[in-house]
Formats: structure tokens, C-alpha cells, sequence
């Protein structure tokens, strides 16, 4: 099925004056590529998506030679091709000091166009400098630079803090997106660690809270660089596209000014994407989890014909690690999005899924004592509880 996703509308008004969109993809869910030399995932990710029909997401890269590669997986999948200025610059005080290289309207137009010509993008992200939280002229002279119509497959990229979407501020933000022309708009929140999670960042709850209020207000936005379980989320309030990578890194993106952190990781591994449980932990951690456990009662992956906690502090194994990731995020977002019921009845289906992974957690635990449950699950979990009740650490109602 052939998705139209829709513009980013002003306030609810649906109506036949609608900004559409000219971006037409084959699902909802995008997984990120890295083109770091450290974790490069193209080759990778773009296979993957070539077989699954989910949109790649990918950077230009720094260097020449990342477009060959990418003109191949263009032409192979659906692609959105992110410039990654934002990774590195922060805007300015004008209009013309917040697209990369100072592009202007007719540059930009120009550039786009190159983009899709070189790569065989489906869509091509505006090359947009990170927002500074609170920085409202910076944001609306990106919204201003990016408002004139452009080439079909352009969209506006706004890169900000995730505190934006905290209690007084996100007012604001809401109020200076609704003064803009109304386009399709995909945003990046950032943070210093995990922009969502209430144990990295203290309004990860409020946080969660303002996405939704944004999503309501602006259905059919992008939301790019989130984890299974924001994307998810994002999706059951009306997100038309989410995109999630298979690292850590481009599961949690940081600002030019944060100080990202990848926490622990046992014995170096990566998050391996526990589906039954909604939990990313080192298959490291997996394996003190389980430890006192006989080996046939071990989560098993029937895809990748691994046990969760069989993996080795190897490159081969952290490939691995990465392909169970694509292939069990996107069964997750297969089980919401193929169902039949929209609304209020899809975003009770995803409470009661969580629920059943939190309560998963009961009663599991190691050697030193009981497991801890995800953070970012159990505020879901109680955001959405009808009775307001709390969770404890080990997954356990109170």
C-alpha cells in the first residue's frame, strides 16, 4: 500500500485548503542509517528496507563517496535523505544563517533538486541548523526560510531541544508552528542523553506529554530519532512517520551543545531490542538477567536463531545485534499499525501491550536481585493508567 502522508495542518481545521504533501511512502516506519565510519549501518539498514518496504533514513555524509552508496539505495527503496547540518551548527539570528551554507529560497530549491537527482531520494530533509531551546527567532526564521513553496519532495526540518516540549515553552513552540504556512514538517528532538526517558532527563514524563500535544495539533508530522517505544507512541497519536535506527545514537540524538552519553553497555555490545519485555539492554545485561535461568526458558529470537544472551563482544555479533534490532522494531510497529482500528481503540490495544511487557518484568530477577524495568515504559504505562497508579522499579503496580 502506497501511503500519502499529509502536511503538517494549522491547528485541527482539516479542510479542503489543506497543504499537502508531495511525499508519497510505502509505510510509516523509517530506520535510520548511520554513515559514521564507527557505526556504519547503510549497507546494512538499506538491504533490509530494500526486502521490508520501510523507508530508509539516511545522511548525506562528509565524504563524496557515501553517494554512489546512497544512489543505490535510493534506487532500491523509498529514501529520505537528511543533510545532517544540525549535527554539528546552530542557527543564527536570520533567515539566512539557518539552512546550511546560508542557502536561500532559490538555492535551496536548487539544492533539493540536486539531492534528489544524485541520490534517488524519495524526500530530502532541509539542511537545517539545530535550534537553541528558547531560541524563538532563531525557530521562526528557519519556519520563514523554509516557507516558500520548494520542490515536491522538500521538507522542513525543524532540529531542537526536547525541553521545547516541556510545560510553559510548549505553548509557545505550538503557537510560532501554527503562525507558519502550513507544510510537511519532520522534527528531531535532542538531548544530552535519552530526550524522552524520565531517568536521563527529569521532564521525560512532560516531554511525553507535549509530543502527544503536538501530534494532536499537527497530525501527519515526522518525528525522526526515537526508540521503539516513542515511535510507537508517536504512531497512536497520529504521527505519519517515525523513524528509529538500529544504534543507540540514532535512537537518541544530541544538539551540537549536548553531552550525549551511551551509559553502560556489558561487554561493549549494543542494545538488543527485547520485544516481550519492550526493553533495550546489552545482551550483556540479558545475560545476568537470565543467568539463573535453565537455558530453554532464555528469550529466543526464532529470526535470527539466537538466544538473547549468546552474543559475544565480536564485530560479527554487534552486526547482528543491529539486524534483530530492524526486524523486531519493525514487527512492533507492524502489530500497531496493521491493525484495523484507529484512534482511541489502536492507543488502548498499544497501552494493554505495554502493560502485559511492564508486568512481564514481575517476579524475573538474577543472582543480585530483581531486574529493573525501562523508565520510558513505566511512564507510559502510568501516563496512560485510568486509575493514575504508580509502578515500582521492578515492573510491579503500587
Amino acid at each position: 500500500m502506497v501511503l500519502q502522508v499529509p502536511a503538517v495542518l494549522k491547528g485541527r481545521d482539516m479542510t479542503d485548503r489543506e497543504s499537502r504533501s508531495g511525499v508519497k511512502l510505502s509505510s510509516q516506519l523509517g530506520l535510520i542509517a548511520c554513515t559514521h565510519p564507527q557505526a556504519y549501518t547503510l549497507p546494512l539498514v538499506s538491504d533490509y528496507v530494500a526486502d521490508s518496504s520501510d523507508v530508509l533514513v539516511s545522511r548525506l555524509g562528509s565524504a563524496n563517496d557515501i553517494v554512489p552508496h546512497l544512489r543505490e539505495a535510493g534506487e532500491r527503496s523509498n529514501m529520505i535523505v537528511d543533510a545532517g547540518c544540525w549535527k554539528k551548527s546552530i542557527t543564527g539570528q536570520g533567515a539566512s544563517a539557518v539552512i546550511g551554507d546560508g542557502l536561500d529560497a532559490l538555492n535551496l530549491e536548487q539544492w533539493a533538486k540536486q539531492v534528489v537527482k544524485s541520490t534517488a531520494a524519495r524526500a530530502v530533509l532541509t539542511p537545517s541548523y539545530h535550534v537553541p531551546f528558547g531560541e524563538w527567532d532563531s525557530l521562526e526564521a528557519l519556519l520563514r526560510a523554509t516557507a516558500a513553496e520548494h520542490h515536491p519532495s522538500l521538507v522542513t526540518l525543524v532540529p531542537i531541544g526536547a525541553k521545547v516540549l516541556e510545560g510553559q515553552y510548549l505553548d509557545q513552540f505550538l503557537d510560532r508552528l501554527s503562525a507558519t504556512r502550513p507544510r510537511q514538517m519532520a522534527f528531531v528532538f535532542t538531548g544530552n542523553k535519552k530526550p524522552f526517558s524520565p531517568d536521563s532527563m527529569p521532564g521525560g514524563r512532560a516531554r511525553i506529554r507535549g509530543l502527544r500535544r503536538l501530534l494532536a495539533r499537527f497530525p501527519g508530522t515526522w518525528v525522526l530519532g526515537v526508540d521503539p517505544l516513542i515511535a510507537t507512541d508517536a504512531l497512536a497519536y497520529g504521527a505519519g512517520l517515525v523513524a528509529v535506527g538500529p544504534n543507540y545514537g540514532e535512537r537518541n540524538p544530541s544538539g551540537p551543545d549536548d553531552r550525549s552519553s551511551g551509559g553502560r553497555a556489558v561487554k561493549g555490545l549494543p542494545g538488543f531490542f527485547l520485544s516481550s519485555l519492550l526493553e533495550l539492554r546489552s545482551p550483556g545485561m540479558y545475560e545476568e538477567w537470565f543467568s539463573n535461568l535453565p537455558p530453554d526458558e532464555v528469550e529466543f529470537c526464532e529470526e535470527c536463531d539466537r538466544h538473547v544472551d549468546s552474543f559475544d563482544s565480536t564485530e560479527e555479533d554487534r552486526q547482528r545485534i543491529f539486524e534483530h534490532n530492524l526486524h523486531a522494531t519493525a514487527g512492533f510497529v507492524n502489530e500497531l499499525v496493521g491493525r484495523q482500528e484507529r484512534g482511541r481503540e489502536r492507543r488502548a490495544w498499544l497501552d494493554k501491550r505495554r502493560c502485559h511487557a511492564l508486568e512481564g518484568h514481575t517476579g524475573r530477577g538474577t543472582m543480585v536481585g530483581p531486574i529493573q524495568a525501562d523508565q520510558t515504559l513505566r511512564a507510559l504505562c502510568e501516563l496512560d493508567d485510568p486509575w493514575g497508579r504508580s509502578t515500582n522499579t521492578h515492573g510491579a503496580w503500587i
